[in-house]
């Protein structure tokens, strides 16, 4: 009797290991086939393709999709705190309240040039970095930040906010920083609209529009580059005296753009340098948007190829960063009409 209770235990012990084997198995197959791990808030990757992969596939989603991804995995990105920000000034109704929804998310949003602006202008970043800027790629910390990019080799969130604050320690070699540099990015806004005095808006609704050339990169030695090309459309407005977004529906007339973008990279006898090809995208007309919305991306496109550099390579021709040679298009909201419009044109 003894042995077979002894035998009972040993089976019920391999099987509680094979189960738990099982289990452990199942969570790395479901980590590497989402490709990412959410450590304490912030995404993790272990590799670069995979950082690179999701954010794309962010990008294609709708604030819908976005949202109901987040409620799924359990991240909450930069992207849906900006939201949310701009969704309380919509609904605030007196200037105290609306100047409290300012202070308290001065990080994420900013107002310039009379324009509602978040503090970070890639929406490839906005999508894979939490409120606070941060994300991992193949064990190294990355904090996104309106005047750059640190990063932390020791996964440090102490060392890059004592290094914002202070300044880069020479002493510290774990942290660096990697300036941003807003390229390739085209705006306009429109001027007078209409009164509306039921609403109580002023006039001054309008439309603003913005294409722009996002890079997005991971590594030291060597550097992986990517580029993006992006354009979004925000209705805005000014109430009580006050610039507020408001919900409207989008439309645009199509949207043609022609960029050299990097191809490959050459090395040879004389030095390195990036070899570029004609690339044109182009954006049908549309309009109007299923649902109303406070702005609208319209697009992310990935421009040229993936170009790998070392530093010393960036040091003698800089970054293969894309330029925008040409670019036409028009938007328009139903709050502003489409007689008052934004209008990109570049190259003529």
């Amino acid at each position: 009797m003894k042995k077979l209770l002894l035998l009972l235990a040993c089976f019920i012990f391999v099987f509680q290991a094979c189960e738990k084997d099982e289990s452990s198995k199942l969570n790395n197959t479901v980590s590497e086939k989402n490709g990412f791990d959410i450590l304490d808030g912030i995404l993790s990757f272990d590799k670069g393709a995979d950082f690179f992969a999701l954010g794309e596939k962010l990008s294609a989603m709708s604030q819908e999709q976005l949202l109901a991804w987040e409620d799924e995995t359990g991240f909450v990105s930069m992207r849906t705190e900006i939201e949310n920000a701009f969704e309380m000034l919509d609904q605030c109704e007196t200037i105290e309240e609306y100047n409290d929804i300012m202070s308290k998310n001065a990080d994420i949003i900013k107002i310039e040039d009379e324009q509602l602006q978040p503090m970070i202008k890639s929406c490839f970043h906005t999508l894979i970095a939490n409120r606070k800027g941060y994300y991992i790629v193949e064990d190294v910390l990355y904090k996104v930040t309106p005047e750059g990019i640190y990063t932390c080799n020791t996964k440090s969130t102490e060392l890059i906010e004592k290094a914002i604050a202070n300044g880069l320690d020479k002493e510290n070699l774990n942290v660096t920083f990697v300036p941003s540099v807003e390229n390739n990015t085209f705006k306009s806004t429109t001027g007078v609209t209409y009164d509306d005095d039921e609403s109580a808006w002023s006039d001054k609704r309008s439309c603003y529009a913005r294409v722009q050339i996002m890079e997005a990169w991971y590594g030291d030695e060597p550097r992986t580059f990517r580029y993006y090309l992006n354009c979004y459309t925000r209705s805005q407005g000014k109430i009580l005296g006050i610039t507020k977004l408001y919900e409207s529906a989008h439309y645009t007339n199509g949207l043609r753009v022609e960029l050299d973008a990097p191809s490959y990279l050459l090395t040879g006898y004389d030095g390195p340098r990036i070899i570029y090809n004609r690339q044109v995208e182009t954006l049908n007309a549309y309009g109007p948007t299923s649902d109303t919305k406070l702005y609208t991306w319209w697009n992310s496109i990935k421009v040229g190829n993936d170009i790998v550099m070392t530093q010393s390579q960036m040091q003698r021709i800089g970054t293969p960063r894309p330029t925008i040679e040409y670019a036409n298009g028009r938007f328009w909201t139903c709050g502003s009409g489409s007689h008052i419009y934004a209008e990109i044109q570049v190259g003529w």
